[in-house]
């Protein structure tokens, strides 16, 4: 009680409500195998782990670097359920020019800047503007980032409203994502996270955890594809304690074969929550556990 009154208090949604929410949502769905639409197609050779690769080379030493590329891909390389392949490129890929063909300067010269996210160049809000409600991404369109082109047809597939272009900051061309704006933190960011005891932010880490899970299941069942880059940094939580996502480009997004049975999701879920959230688990001195729901 005393850990769900003070993370109540601190915007965190309550981990018994939000477990019984999940077992009621998931008890509520049948497990079939029916097929599944497709999102991604083949194409010309496109390595995940090289992309993965190169996106914690700066971060890593080069041994670190490869083995978590290795780990990243392999995890849905191992899932016969996940439409995956190591040398396919992300649908949308092949219209890079297109995708960042229009000049959109004139609806974002009001923007601010909001953060500096994994795989882009910035991301800014639009205050005061038309588009306050939604917010702007600058990618890198220059020869070898042409997989920028892919996030549009994922936010689509998403049921998502976007809008792509380019405009000109130093004299450089760079690629430009108009997308809802999705509101939160990281929770590693958030102002409530530094005033919790490890036992509380073990708490608020399950809690997160079970409201992604619910999350991307949700996807899946809509119909829509499979969201595998919940890391701590793309995990958004808002003032209510909800979570959303941010980022969704390659190779983040997977079509799947067919829906996959509860054990089959759970498992890979496990999995992957404990491979991208471990860092954060081992700041309270606690790896996460396999979650019970019975």
């Amino acid at each position: 009680m005393l850990f769900r009154s003070v993370l109540q208090t601190l915007g965190i949604v309550a981990g018994v409500s939000l477990m019984a929410s999940f077992v009621a949502s998931v008890s509520a769905r049948p497990y079939t195998t029916t097929a599944h639409l497709v999102f991604r197609e083949a194409a010309p050779p496109k390595d995940c782990r090289a992309t993965i690769l190169a996106s914690k080379k700066r971060l890593l030493d080069k041994v670190a670097a490869q083995k978590y590329a290795d780990e990243w891909c392999s995890q849905l390389e191992r899932e016969s359920w996940i439409q995956y392949s190591a040398s396919s490129l992300c649908r949308g890929y092949d219209q890079f020019e297109r995708v960042f063909m229009d000049d959109v300067t004139e609806f974002i010269t009001s923007r601010q800047f909001l953060r500096k996210g994994e795989n882009n160049l910035g991301i800014f809000t639009l205050p005061n503007h038309k588009l306050e409600h939604r917010m702007v991404k600058f990618v890198n369109v220059t020869e070898g980032y042409e997989s920028a082109a892919c996030e549009k047809k994922s936010l689509l597939d998403f049921g998502e409203q976007v809008m792509t272009g380019f405009t000109t900051v130093d004299k450089e061309k760079v690629g430009v994502i108009i997308m809802p704006k999705v509101d939160g933190t990281p929770i590693r960011d958030t102002h409530w996270w530094r005033n919790l005891s490890k036992d509380q932010r073990l708490y608020a880490l399950n809690s997160t955890r079970k409201a992604v899970e619910q999350t991307v299941l949700d996807f899946l069942h809509e119909g829509k594809p499979l969201y595998t880059n919940f890391s701590p940094q793309r995990v958004l939580i808002d003032d209510d304690g909800g979570v959303d996502f941010m980022g969704y480009d390659y190779p983040g997004i997977w079509s799947i074969k067919v829906l996959p049975t509860k054990d089959q999701f759970d498992r890979w879920f496990d999995r992957r929550w404990a491979f991208l959230w471990g860092d954060v688990y081992r700041e309270v001195d606690k790896m996460p556990e396999h979650q019970s729901r019975s």
